[in-house]
């Protein structure tokens, strides 16, 4: 917000230079972001940011306000009287609020006989200078008085109203209307709007309409003062893509308490500078009524927040200088809250008030008093390092990206997404269900960037729809794209084995696979079980659902083609999602542990044929039943469906690899071990061996 300091002067005697008027309302808490000079006179301008919170410091009132709170010096508010010769406000136009829960208050005074013209050059200078264009007498009038009060104004043509009435209720279905600057709106049934007997004639708190504007040839004027609901102004600004300085000050709070003193200062105004005659009275609907809250103001905890010893008195100075009334009772103060003062709400934010004016820059600086606790990470930060660490050693790079997904991407399975009402496009539309679609997507950009290999993670959370509320878990989940290694001088030759060396190099389901399982291992937990299944973001046939007993941990497998065609993602990507809080539920702190052992290892190989419909972890687990504990390792190296086993058959070949901790092994015992493990693989499985 512009400032001009020559405009400030009219309420509160400036004692310092621009540069030092801006450090001070700077160190009230209203950010000066830069000062320069206008007009020609030269009088600085301060560029100001005022936070959300403070709609009382969006005019130049509100922002003498705090200068003369700083300097201890007295305010001079302008003249809100008015001299009214007319007939009665109420027999020349109609106000009506359909719509209370919108409209608080609407105000409206009444000037007749009007000569629109310029305005003086002083206005003209003062509104140029805040950063407004002036157009004529009665528009810049209102534009003046909102920018002097913080409360915005609109003017009407009053001959232009039908039935010189005005309505304020919600648009209706299919109505539309031609705003000020020329375009036309279709206004939707949860928009509020200002109409006449008829039709609707401005947007309320954003924009009038250009059927009933102010011209050369208006001779009666209707001026507008109202409070509107914030959140409601702000909902229809952004829905029609229509900011303006009204709805600026409206959505963050403007003073149900000086509707009508504003309304009395604009039509003097008009009065003075354009002529006419003022009706009497305020046409003045009121739906809420103002009212001063009060509360109470210890001024022993003022001093034990402060960090500085504050007598009642001393308290009661500081907020009088802020223009808060206050009464003792006992030995503490009853505090009534001005209505422009929507912020104070609590006794903290009177505390904070003292401070402002005391100058937080001159409280002392004091050493933390209290005990202290060692500090440590959560749980939840402890697991998410450990998650980190164990990827990043696998080499795979963390990404983070949006939890605001396009409306068209595909949902985990089983999961109500989130809609988020009132989104602004198609592509910002839901919360995610799943890392994988926004991690395939990185994907496919860095592809497009010719980009081919890349292995990336995501810890993060992901949304569901719940019964009573939206809910949100946490997640882990990586994609891998490319190679696992490229240019290595052993691999087999490029020409001569083209399918060998495209396997060789190319990431599987296995490399995503053993990143789960590290992972899994890592937190100590055992057991897990890879079983086939189905799901709308992997391929069908190639995803597992990782398990624990009866928990579901999660899914590997390979993306789904179509997801992959969505993002411009021409490679073959494999990846993983898991549920951080399952893992959390299954880790095990005190992961065990032993020295490896100082005597060799005897590896066997094994060449089994069972039917296709037999599992690898089902071979694995009948293995291990009838292996003592010297079997230390098994690895599937060789699988084979083909025209040499029968229909319905596959060949596979496993190595497994013995130790003991206590004495090398002979071959008598291995043998021994491997005849226990044919006859289980043939007695429960119908295995048949190839030698």
């Amino acid at each position: 917000m512009f400032v001009p300091l020559d405009w400030i002067s009219d309420y509160v005697d400036l004692r310092m230079t621009p540069q030092e008027t801006a450090e001070a309302l700077t160190m009230l808490g209203l950010e000066v972001e830069d000062w320069s000079e206008a007009g020609a006179s030269g009088s600085a301008v301060l560029d100001i940011t005022v936070t959300s919170n403070r709609g009382d410091c969006l005019s130049m009132i509100g922002v003498a306000r705090e200068l003369a709170a700083d300097e201890n010096v007295a305010l001079k508010q302008p003249s809100f009287e008015m001299l009214a010769e007319g007939p009665p406000a109420e027999e020349l136009a109609a106000v009506q609020i359909a719509d209370e829960e919108l409209c608080y208050r609407y105000a409206a005074t009444i000037v007749q006989g009007v000569q629109v013209g310029e305005s003086p050059e002083w206005m003209q200078s003062r509104l140029s200078a805040a950063g407004m264009r002036p157009i004529n007498n009665i528009v810049d009038v209102t534009n003046y008085v909102m920018l002097e009060t913080g409360q915005p104004l609109h003017a009407f043509d009053l001959d232009l109203l039908g039935g010189q009435q005005i309505i304020v209720r919600r648009a209706r279905q299919g109505e539309t209307l031609v705003t000020l600057d020329g375009q036309k709106r279709e206004l939707t049934t949860d928009m509020l709007a200002i109409c006449d007997r008829d039709r609707p004639v401005a947007v309320a708190g954003v924009m009038g309409g250009a059927e009933s504007e102010v011209t050369g040839k208006t001779v009666n004027v209707l001026i507008e003062s109202a409070c509107f609901n914030g959140s409601s102004i702000r909902r229809t600004s952004r829905a029609l893509g229509l900011p303006t300085e009204a709805s600026y000050r409206f959505e963050r709070g403007v003073d149900l308490g000086g509707t009508a003193r504003a309304a009395t200062r604009a039509a003097e105004l008009i009065r003075q500078l354009a002529g006419g005659t003022i009706a009497q009275g305020v046409i003045d609907v009121v739906a809420r009524e103002p009212q001063e809250r009060e509360v109470l103001l210890r001024p022993q905890r003022a001093s034990k927040l402060l960090g500085i010893p504050l007598t009642a008195e001393e308290c009661q100075e500081s907020l009088g200088r802020l223009s808060f009334e206050t009464k003792t009772q006992g030995g503490d103060l009853l505090v009534r809250i001005p209505t422009y003062r929507n912020d104070i709400n609590e006794e903290i934010d009177l505390i904070e008030e003292i401070g402002r004016v005391i100058g937080f820059n001159n409280l002392p600086s004091t050493l933390i008093d209290g005990v202290s606790l060692q500090g440590k990470d959560s749980q939840w930060g402890k697991l998410e390092s450990k998650v980190r660490g164990v990827l990043q050693s696998c080499g795979l790079q963390e990404v983070v990206t949006h939890s605001i997904v396009p409306r068209e991407t595909p949902e985990a399975q089983g999961i109500q997404p989130v809609e988020l009402r009132n989104a602004l496009s198609a592509d910002v539309a839901k919360m995610r269900t799943s890392l994988v679609p926004s991690l395939v997507q990185v994907l496919g950009g860095n592809f497009s960037h010719d980009i081919r290999d890349l292995w990336v993670f995501e810890v993060g959370k992901v949304f569901h729809q719940g019964e009573a509320a939206p809910a949100e878990s946490r997640r882990v989940a990586g994609c891998l794209m490319g190679t696992r290694w490229d240019g290595a001088w052993t691999l087999p030759d490029k020409k001569l084995h083209p399918e060998g060396y495209a396997r060789a190099l190319s990431v599987d389901f296995y490399q995503a696979k053993g990143a789960v399982e590290e992972l899994l291992q890592r937190c100590g937990i055992d057991s897990v079980s890879f079983c086939p299944t189905a799901g709308p973001l992997w391929r069908d046939g190639y995803v597992a659902e990782i398990r624990q007993g009866d928990s579901i941990l999660g899914f590997v497998g390979e993306v789904r083609p179509e997801l992959r065609q969505a993002y411009g993602l021409k490679a073959i990507a494999f990846g993983f999602e898991l549920n951080l809080e399952a893992l959390r539920d299954l880790q095990t702190q005190d992961l065990d542990w032993s020295a490896p052992s100082r005597f060799p290892a005897v590896k066997r190989d094994l060449a089994i044929v069972v039917d296709q419909a037999v599992e690898y972890a089902t071979v694995v687990a009948t293995i291990r039943r009838s292996a003592p504990e010297i079997l230390e390792g098994i690895e599937l190296f060789d699988m084979y469906q083909g025209e040499q086993l029968a229909p319905g058959k596959k060949s596979l070949a496993y190595s497994l690899t013995f130790r003991s901790y206590e004495k090398t092994l002979t071959e008598d015992e291995i043998s021994a071990i491997i005849a226990a493990v044919r006859s289980a693989l043939e007695t429960e499985l119908g295995a048949q061996f190839r030698e």
